[in-house]
């Protein structure tokens, strides 16, 4: 028994402290959050996968290294660009809210969608 009373005495000294908690701040998370909105954007790009009605709206900050790596990894098949729109990152939220009806998921990305012959002539009148 005075064993054990030796041994928890010695760990007891040795125990780092804990340092407290601070207490939760809602208008950090609210300024973290607005930080990752606001990510620099060099443009929303709409692609089409030819032979099909399967279209990727994203964004990038460089196009020219972006496509290459989407051909590469997301898609065996030619990629064409269909429109490259402003700077506006809210661009790409209004482009998947509009057509949230077409998503589909494919890779696990909300990007992708398919459309109809109708629904595909009114992106590309949007685009213009």
């Amino acid at each position: 028994n005075l064993a054990k009373t030796h041994y928890f005495n010695i760990h007891r000294e040795n125990r780092m402290s804990i340092p407290s908690r601070k207490p939760y701040d809602e208008s950090k998370e609210r300024e973290l959050a607005a930080k990752k909105r606001a990510k620099v954007v060099a443009g929303v790009y709409v692609l089409l996968e030819s032979g099909t009605f399967f279209v990727k709206i994203g964004t990038t900050v460089d196009f020219k290294r972006r496509y290459p790596s989407l051909k590469r990894t997301d898609n065996p098949r030619p990629l064409l660009l269909l429109g490259w729109l402003s700077r506006d990152p809210w661009d790409e939220a209004r482009f998947h809210a509009k057509y949230a009806r077409w998503r589909v998921r494919l890779g696990g990305g909300a990007e992708w969608f398919e459309f109809d012959q109708e629904s595909l002539s009114d992106l590309t009148a949007d685009l213009l």
